[in-house]
């Protein structure tokens, strides 16, 4: 016992600077990476925290790094304004005090945004207010006839007429004003009888009474542009007479957008901070008279899980094959590869990078060949710091051993990117897997003769196994052919009941970033087993705009079907 503490002393003498320094370090990244505060219900717990890890680590290379080079300190100090009693700390603890610091200082705290910024995004916080945001602007506002009544009785009480009121959706001036006049009544419902949303309502209070304000002072405007328009309709046409009601026309659509963006971001931030299952949201929406699918991707979760796998793989078979550091190598390998199916995603975010009439985006997938690559060598420095808690040593192993896997990882992220972009066909899956899995041996086998000619005249570890390595890589990237692929191209589905109909909307790529749609309807069980499918009726610029339009076909059919019945 007496010499369990004197071991357990002796190893705080020594270590009580790093495991301090990266305490503070840890826990004042992780805490920071939700700055401003958003709602974790705006995204997945798994994408969440993953992102908010990878910040944390990040931040903790920089940390490492920074104490190994203590030369830095007296500049850096300067910078972030510490008295120079600090300077007896321990350069861990102290390195970790000057980081804390200097993230609020200038240049400094702006890449310390950027980065968390870009995390931020892919983590979908506040990506997914923003989507939900643009998705209520967007042509998705189809409300029911009691929502209907209840805005026409409130506008007609603010003094229009009928011909002022439209529920199209569109951006005429009566739609647009329609529109935002259901929103009001609603938030201000949310003030007055929904104990949800009052956390969040107190939290902005200001914001709120911003957009209130706001619309009283177009209410009044709104009242005396359609008195005018009226006017207008009854004087004879003329050059003159279409310009003023052009400018008029401009001048009220440009502020009731400003008004309908500020009360839609509201609105998606209250929702994802306060209702925080998928069917409060749904409900809460179809209440406001949306239609948009507010059930996340599960494509992050996914990738999660097979970064998980691969690292248990590639973990186990180097142990198995009794090389040195099983744990770094495989959490290393793991991570190039999963990041290189990441960056060959991630492009196609912008609509150049998808394939269209001229063909597939060449230059996208070189992109992500370039961006697997990059991430490769990063990733491989910061978890050898991570890990060894040594630049010096960090840098050797990533010059000495590692480097050639970032051409493996360019090499899967332009094959991946290539696939994802492949239209279903029958057997696919298997070909991609096929296609995958022999370029990654391919790839392998050339990484080990890099090795090879890296590791002459050194230690006989510094080279894996040929047959290994190959076989290894070969089995993961089959997987990642097999999986990716398919998971990126999964339609999303939306599901909502209509007069006791079942309709279900499943969305698909078309042609140039197009959206197509295919409406399932299943009628009521006292109906029998009567069932329809529907195609699309146009292409759409996103899902959302898709998804809501193929509703309002489906309603339009079913109210067919059963006037005709």
């Amino acid at each position: 016992m007496t010499e369990l503490s004197t071991t357990a002393s002796t190893l705080w003498a020594t270590c009580q600077g790093w495991i301090t320094g990266g305490a503070l370090a840890a826990v004042g990244s992780y805490s920071r990476f939700n700055t401003p505060p958003n709602s974790r219900s705006s995204t997945t717990w798994g994408r969440y925290h993953t992102l908010s890890i990878v910040y944390t680590s990040a931040f903790l290379v920089v940390w490492i790094t920074l104490a190994n080079t203590p030369d830095l300190f007296p500049w850096l100090a300067k910078e972030a304004g510490l008295a120079l009693e600090t300077t007896t700390l321990a350069a861990p603890l102290y390195a970790a005090l000057l980081l804390t610091v200097l993230v609020g200082v200038k240049p400094f705290s702006k890449a310390d945004q950027r980065i968390r910024a870009f995390l931020q995004d892919l983590a979908r916080i506040p990506w997914e207010a923003q989507r939900l945001s643009a998705a209520l602007r967007a042509r998705t506002w189809l409300p029911n006839a009691l929502l209907q009544d209840s805005v026409r009785a409130a506008l007609k009480d603010d003094e229009l007429t009928d011909q002022d009121v439209s529920f199209a959706g569109d951006r005429t001036p009566a739609a647009l004003w329609t529109k935002i006049m259901a929103l009001h009544l609603h938030v201000r419902g949310w003030e007055q009888d929904d104990s949800r949303f009052a956390g969040f309502y107190g939290k902005h209070r200001a914001e709120f009474q911003r957009a209130y304000g706001e619309f009283e002072t177009l209410q009044d405007s709104v009242r005396r542009y359609f008195r005018v328009m009226r006017s207008l309709d009854s004087v004879p046409a003329s050059p003159q007479i279409e310009a003023a009601r052009a400018e008029l026309t401009r001048h009220f659509t440009e502020s009731a957008t400003r008004l309908e963006t500020m009360i839609c971001d509201l609105v998606s931030r209250a929702l994802l901070s306060c209702a925080l299952t998928e069917n409060a949201r749904s409900s809460e929406l179809e209440a406001m008279g949306f239609v948009v699918n507010v059930e996340p991707s599960r494509l992050f979760d996914r990738m999660l899980a097979l970064y998980l796998g691969l690292a248990a793989v590639f973990i186990t078979v180097i142990t198995w094959n009794g090389r040195p550091k099983p744990f770094l190598a495989g959490a290393i390998v793991a991570t190039i590869q999963i990041g290189a199916v990441l960056a060959a995603l991630y492009p196609k975010r912008w609509t150049w990078a998808l394939p269209n009439a001229g063909g597939r985006s060449i230059r996208a997938y070189t992109l992500s060949a370039m961006l697997a690559g990059a991430f490769s060598l990063v990733a491989s420095f910061g978890l050898g710091v991570l890990l060894t808690l040594h630049i010096k040593d960090s840098l050797v192993l990533l010059v000495d051993r590692w480097w050639p896997w970032a051409l493996n990882a360019a090499a899967i992220a332009f094959v991946t990117a290539w696939l994802a972009d492949n239209r279903d066909r029958p057997r696919l899956r298997w070909l991609e897997a096929g296609t995958q899995g022999v370029l990654g041996g391919v790839g392998a086998g050339a990484v080990w003769l890099m090795l090879r000619n890296l590791c002459a005249g050194a230690s006989p570890d510094c080279a894996p196994h040929a047959i290994s390595v190959i076989v290894n890589n070969a089995i993961c990237g089959a997987v990642i052919g097999f999986c990716v692929p398919t998971w990126y191209r999964l339609p999303q589905t939306m599901t909502i009941e209509y007069r006791k109909w079942k309709v279900t909307v499943t969305t698909s790529p078309g042609d140039e970033g197009r959206v197509l749609t295919t409406i399932e309807l299943a009628a009521p069980a006292a109906a029998g087993s009567t069932r329809a499918t529907l195609g699309s009726e146009s292409e759409y610029s996103t899902a959302e705009e898709a998804t809501a339009a193929a509703i309002a076909q489906a309603r339009r059919w079913i109210d067919r079907a059963q006037g005709a019945a």
